[in-house]
């Protein structure tokens, strides 16, 4: 099958990388295809190119604009399905809903299996995201999820500034533990965990306390995203009270939603690093933001996907 990769409307660096990347083997993968909203708010994407029988990645970043974007996503893969296409796999590089993947209060919905139903009942063959908030929402799908983490790539930033040993590696809440103790074990660093509490579904959490032993020295903290980067900044603050010599932050999804830039700028935080996984358009970023290009390890996926190849070192979480 001939190798295919289209995109929406949202233009992404993430996806100008990986077609960059995907041309230097393949002629030109990428499809032309036209995507109108009318004046209804009603949507017409048309692939313009003949792709019958082809292998088709089709691209889309569910944010900014969610809504439009998701029922973009579901018409692309449908036009995809009426060409006659030979295999559709939908990349998107930051899953939505993924945080609601259980049913913890009366009356909701359980959002991130909908969203694996809705894209399979589109007609998606396979699916390739990176990092999900719940790893475990790959089991709501029925079929391939790829899920990427770019661990190597913070792991190459963290070994370039000489990680000493008076590092630690701190993961921001309870939840965080599993993936901070990946980062620790292969930087050689200690561990320290942040309790964290959430009452509400507000973005201001409460610390109560520091596990481990911070004092003296260097904090990483890593997480999974940040949306206002309020969970960031107090877990900054806490750090250096309990004598932290300074706190740098990796973020594999930055969001940065409204006042986050402000929020982050006036933390203690030194360094703050995250991947493009995301395009922020329409709020200021952070002064002290490090933007990692994960474009190569997707590309790497495609190409392994496409050529019925092991991902298995793709899926390691930390290795170089």
């Amino acid at each position: 099958m001939q190798l295919n990769i289209i995109s929406g409307k949202e233009q992404s660096p993430l996806f100008d990388g990986i077609h960059r990347n995907l041309s230097a083997s393949y002629s030109d993968p990428r499809v032309p295809c036209t995507s109108i909203k009318f004046s209804n708010q009603n949507i017409k994407f048309r692939i313009d190119e003949c792709i019958r029988g082809n292998d088709l990645y089709i691209f889309q970043p569910l944010y900014p604009n969610l809504d439009e974007r998701l029922i973009e996503l579901f018409i692309m893969i449908d036009s995809a399905k009426h060409a006659s296409v030979g295999r559709i796999t939908v990349i998107v590089p930051y899953f939505p809903y993924v945080r609601s993947d259980k049913k913890d209060d009366s009356r909701i919905s359980i959002s991130a299996r909908l969203m694996a139903d809705l894209i399979q009942t589109a007609g998606a063959d396979r699916v390739m995201t990176m990092h999900l908030h719940s790893p475990q929402v790959q089991g709501f799908f029925r079929i391939p999820v790829d899920h990427l983490y770019p661990g190597r790539y913070i792991c190459e930033i963290l070994r370039q500034g000489e990680v000493s040993e008076d590092h630690v590696v701190v993961a921001p809440d309870m939840g965080a533990t599993k993936m901070a103790s990946y980062y620790a074990e292969k930087l050689n660093s200690s561990l320290a965990i942040i309790n964290k509490k959430r009452i509400d579904d507000t973005e201001n959490p409460h610390i109560q306390c520091v596990i481990g032993d911070v004092r003296g020295k260097n904090c990483i903290l890593v997480d999974d995203e940040t949306l206002s980067g309020k969970s960031l900044a107090k877990a900054a603050e806490k750090l250096l009270e309990e004598g932290a010599k300074h706190v740098d932050a990796f973020v594999v999804h930055g969001v940065f939603s409204e006042d986050a830039a402000k929020v982050l700028n006036d933390s203690p935080i030194t360094q703050i690093y995250t991947t493009n996984t995301i395009t922020r358009n329409e709020f200021p970023l952070p002064d002290r933001l490090h933007v990692i290009d994960v474009s190569m390890l997707f590309s790497q996926a495609v190409e392994c996907t496409h050529t019925n190849k092991s991902m298995k070192e793709l899926f390691q979480r930390t290795d170089i």
